[in-house]
């Protein structure tokens, strides 16, 4: 098959998954921002009774589901760049997808410590990756 007639087709994938990102990332800060104002964690317990108070919180639980849809999308995006041979979209993915990790980090860290500088590297990670998938979408728009 003619990869020149698959290259359209394959940019068009990382222009939808990348708007998907968007979306999802979208969805994760507000849910952030809402556990963040109306969940009221315990003040004292544990690493482990803190996890357990987590998985009885459903909007916490939406948030991490997100997060780790968010994180294997990031990671798919890496992939279809490189395969793709997509030197722009494999910088703005890179980015995104090491936003995403840190962002992860951040929430797996702070459960069990509730120290806010774990909060506030998950919202701007958050943005940071958002900047990075919308970056690649305006790239991708001047044929980058």
């Amino acid at each position: 098959m003619d990869t020149t007639s698959l290259q359209p087709k394959m940019l068009q994938g990382l222009r939808m998954q990348a708007t998907g990102m968007l979306v999802g990332l979208s969805l994760q800060y507000i849910l952030g921002m809402i556990t963040n104002l109306f969940v009221k964690f315990p003040e004292t317990g544990t690493a482990s009774d803190f996890w357990g108070f987590v998985w009885r919180q459903g909007l916490i639980i939406a948030h991490i589901v997100i997060g780790t849809g968010l994180l294997f999308g990031a990671i798919g995006l890496v992939i279809r760049s490189v395969r793709g041979h997509q030197r722009g979209w494999i910088m703005s993915s890179g980015i995104g997808l090491v936003m995403v990790v840190l962002a992860y980090i951040g929430g797996v860290t702070f459960v069990p410590t509730q120290a806010d500088g774990f909060s506030l590297l998950m919202a701007l990670a958050t943005l940071a990756a958002f900047l990075a998938y919308a970056w690649g979408l305006a790239m991708a728009g001047r044929g980058m």
